[in-house]
């Protein structure tokens, strides 16, 4: 756990083994590593791929490179000849990327219909026909930094990893929700839910109706279709609030004392169950800073968990602050996706990377079903923001939970 911003699982990849940090992303489909963390003539193992270079487009930000073909391994488990992309370019993504980085590349746990390359088979395959599982599964437990638990990513056959929701603080039985294709397509972590909106005056919820979701471990946020951004808002905030936000990095921010209502998932399954999943003020203010006003007084500064999607994308897309609320049990071959509710996430692992800040350094947030690259530490100095705590002197990539 990246101080909540992104999670990554340990790898190794060639032969020898170089270890690797991989970022769990269940948006894309694609399995990529940077080249300043992989070079294929230092492995044995490694096979050139013939064609043209691929381009993977993210919301802010790309990477460019050639597909090689080399070993893949996931603790214990490994594929011989993986298919990915020895990326050769990295642009908008800052310096999170490489050995001195917070990760070294990509895992894209999507269907294999998002890949650049539609030919190869992605790891997702790959682990269905080289695992020992008659039915592909695989778990995903998201935690806060601050509470202290592991976070953790399970494959396996279903019923195994569906059994693992017990070292995820379970709070009641799961839903069952089919996977929704995209032109007769399987490609996204996608099912149906009801969004619902209630504001810090008192007014009634406001049901925004049945909407497409992909689960998306990859966003830290929760992005919303343009057409449906303003209108939540305008639920969630008292009239007239919102002129004291304003934008940081291209994020929303505001102060933190700003009244903001709950914001409500519900899904009702296959199997008769319903989820309601609330989000609050500590899920929706996430604490940044402080800000200097010319007055010389000080304001507590908080980024809305909440953001447009991009155009191309006319769903909503929950990333880790919804996900860190559920266990999400994928199968792979049965087109569905299970939540079952956690206990109450505790703790905000933003509020502790800012105070471990050093303004002058540069930290970057992957956010969006891409990259939403978001430098803090050097957007808080433009800002005159200062980090929580006056005793920080690094921005830290130390102090990542176990996966």
């Amino acid at each position: 756990n990246e101080y909540d911003m992104i999670y990554t699982a340990r790898a190794e990849v060639g032969t020898p083994p170089k270890p690797i940090k991989l970022v769990v992303d269940t948006g894309p489909s694609d399995l990529w590593v940077g080249q300043a963390s992989y070079k294929a003539k230092g492995s044995s193992t490694s096979q050139h791929v013939s064609g043209p270079s691929q381009l993977l487009r993210y919301g802010r930000g790309q990477v460019r490179g050639h597909e090689v073909k080399d070993r893949v391994c996931i603790e214990a488990l490994c594929v011989r000849d993986q298919t990915f992309i020895a990326a050769s370019q990295v642009d908008g993504i800052g310096a999170v990327v490489g050995p001195l980085g917070l990760f070294d590349g990509l895992l894209g746990l999507a269907y294999p219909a998002l890949a650049a390359a539609r030919g190869a088979p992605t790891l997702l395959e790959e682990m269905a026909v080289e695992g020992p599982w008659k039915d592909l599964a695989f778990g995903l437990c998201l935690r806060h930094a601050a509470s202290g638990d592991d976070s953790f990513v399970t494959f396996g056959n279903l019923g195994h990893v569906s059994e693992d929701a017990s070292g995820c603080s379970p709070n009641g039985p799961g839903v069952l929700l089919p996977v929704l294709t995209v032109n007769f397509q399987a490609k996204f972590w996608l099912a149906l839910g009801l969004l619902s909106a209630s504001s810090a005056a008192g007014a009634p919820p406001g049901l925004l109706g049945q909407v497409p979701m992909v689960f998306d471990s990859g966003t830290s946020l929760i992005a919303v279709p343009a057409a449906l951004f303003g209108e939540l808002v305008g639920h969630l905030f008292p009239r007239g609030t919102l002129a004291r936000c304003g934008t940081l990095m291209g994020q929303p921010a505001c102060p933190c004392d700003l009244p903001v209502g709950e914001l409500k998932f519900i899904f009702p399954g296959e199997n008769g169950v319903e989820l309601v999943v609330t989000l609050g003020r500590e899920d929706l203010l996430q604490p940044v800073g402080t800000a200097q006003l010319p007055t010389g007084e000080t304001l507590e500064v908080c980024r809305l968990a909440l953001q447009p999607s991009p155009p191309s994308l006319p769903f909503v897309i929950l990333g880790d602050v919804f996900l860190r609320h559920v266990y999400a049990v994928h199968d792979v071959r049965g087109f569905k996706v299970t939540l079952y509710p956690q206990s109450k996430p505790r703790g905000s692992g933003l509020a502790d990377m800012m105070a471990n800040a050093q303004l002058s350094a540069q930290v970057v947030i992957y956010a969006g079903a891409a990259f939403a690259a978001m430098a803090l530490c050097a957007a808080l100095a433009v800002a005159a923001i200062r980090p929580a705590s006056s005793t920080a002197t690094t921005c830290s990539d130390e102090g990542y939970a176990r996966l």
